[in-house]
């Protein structure tokens, strides 16, 4: 339902395609919008990822003032996007998930069934 106070979105449907490669070559490819929100200007990012029940999409988003350059609003999202795809905070070897030394955990868990084996204490405080 639809009024006035409502503002109805998507970025995966009004978005125009912006691919990305990370630091270990791997391609990413995103939807992004800018749209007027109460407070101003949202440029959002959506990661497209097709098909696949394993991984959950990275969203980005800017917040700027009405009247902003958009340009220049989504230039800065897409630093964000590269600053967040070239990080890592598990390490994936062996067919197991680990925290290594210069890792740390961040991010949403989204699986059933999380183990501490193989971690040590410390590291999970």
């Amino acid at each position: 339902m639809e009024d006035d106070n409502t503002i109805v979105h998507s970025t995966l449907e009004e978005g125009y395609d912006f691919e990305i490669t990370d630091k270990w070559n791997k391609k990413h490819r995103y939807k992004i919008a800018t749209f007027e929100v109460p407070s101003g200007l949202l440029s959002e990012a959506y990661e497209v990822i097709d098909n696949n029940l394993d991984n959950e999409p990275r969203v980005f988003h800017i917040l700027s003032n009405f009247g902003a350059d958009i340009e220049k609003a989504e230039l800065q999202l897409k630093e964000k996007i590269k600053k967040g795809i070239n990080k890592r905070y598990l390490d994936y070897r062996d067919g197991n998930y680990s925290i290594c030394d210069d890792l740390e955990v961040a991010g949403r868990f989204i699986w059933d069934v999380v183990s501490n084996s193989g971690l040590k204490e410390s590291t999970l405080k």
